[in-house]
């Protein structure tokens, strides 16, 4: 994109910063933008610890699958 036009700005996201970028980016490298405000009807990330139980990871994952989501 930067050899067919010098002046284009590049916006890359990611939701975990590569240590890489994150370095150039607080060494004024790169710019750094934050999107402060989460997508409008975003629930909540609901983290849970308890002991290892093969059967709740099961249903975990076979909710997940037939929400259409990633495992």
């Amino acid at each position: 994109i930067k050899a067919m036009r010098a002046n284009v700005d590049i916006l890359t996201l990611t939701a975990t910063p590569i240590p890489r970028t994150l370095n150039m980016a607080m060494s004024g490298m790169r710019d750094l933008s934050i999107i402060a405000t989460p997508p409008a009807r975003r629930l909540a990330v609901k983290t849970f610890v308890r002991e290892y139980d093969s059967l709740v990871v099961r249903e975990a994952i076979l909710r997940e699958i037939l929400r259409g989501g990633q495992v």
